[in-house]
């Protein structure tokens, strides 16, 4: 089914049944695309995916009231692509554009974003918040993280500014890429970080204060990361961490420095 906008924004009972179809919203002026409150809402989305296909400066999916449970939803081409479904669960979210998210508290199987986020400022930008995510993929750009949130798998192919405390299975951080983390927050690691730089492309992990640390967390077991350069980071927790040819910039502990690898020059 192909439609301008989808609009339900009311609290009379009722059922939607979208199982298994695509929905194309093509949104090209309107402020909402998908506009729904959930009270009194049954909705039936299981294998389904909503596609905000609008051309636009704005694709807003939007959800208001009783939360529900979606499937698939995709954000195409907008420039501006904001979306808010507090409480709700979804199966996978893309944003084809840059990603803005006006509220918290989504539960999200995986959430893959294409070209960062958007934001004005760091105080008050729209950011993951207090969201439970299975699968987190950035491919490019910059990704902000405020706090609160419980993320299994988290893959950094761009860069990306972590505050607040949070929770990770595993962290990918891809060569030459910047991480900053909140100072006096917790990053806590319940499985590993994959963090492999090379000698031309060394991977940066900061606080977001000079002088002033942020932590990495770590119960049991080690964490091995190379070629990475670290300043105000503290390691602590039980786990053992090691870094192979990397740099300390200044104000760290907790880590073991090994010995650079010679080149040719």
């Amino acid at each position: 089914m192909t439609c301008f906008n989808f609009i339900s924004n009311n609290r009379n009972k009722r059922v939607l049944t979208i199982s298994n179809s695509v929905i194309e919203v093509k949104n090209t002026t309107s402020l909402y695309a998908w506009l729904f409150n959930g009270d009194n809402l049954v909705l039936n989305a299981a294998g389904s995916t909503i596609l905000m296909n609008g051309t636009g400066n704005i694709d807003w999916f939007f959800h208001g009231g009783a939360p529900a449970v979606y499937y698939n939803v995709v954000l195409q081409n907008s420039n501006w692509n904001n979306f808010s479904g507090p409480y709700c669960f979804f199966n996978k979210v893309e944003f084809k554009g840059p990603f803005i998210q006006s509220d918290a508290f989504a539960n999200i199987d995986s959430l893959i974003l294409y070209k960062g986020m958007l934001f004005n400022d760091l105080d008050n930008a729209k950011c993951l918040n207090t969201d439970v995510i299975k699968y987190l993929e950035l491919k490019s750009g910059l990704a902000k993280i405020k706090g609160g949130c419980k993320i299994g798998k988290a893959l950094f192919f761009g860069n990306s500014i972590i505050q607040g405390d949070n929770s990770f299975d595993t962290v990918y951080f891809q060569p030459g890429t910047q991480h900053t983390l909140g100072s006096g927050n917790t990053q806590l690691i319940n499985g590993t970080i994959q963090a492999n730089g090379s000698c031309t492309q060394p991977i940066f992990i900061e606080s977001t204060v000079g002088g002033t640390q942020a932590i990495l967390r770590k119960i049991s077991g080690n964490i091995s990361m190379n070629y990475v350069s670290l300043q105000d980071i503290n390691a602590t927790g039980g786990a053992i961490f090691n870094t192979n040819n990397s740099a300390d910039l200044g104000n760290n502990s907790g880590f073991g420095f090994g010995p650079a690898n010679s080149i040719k020059l």
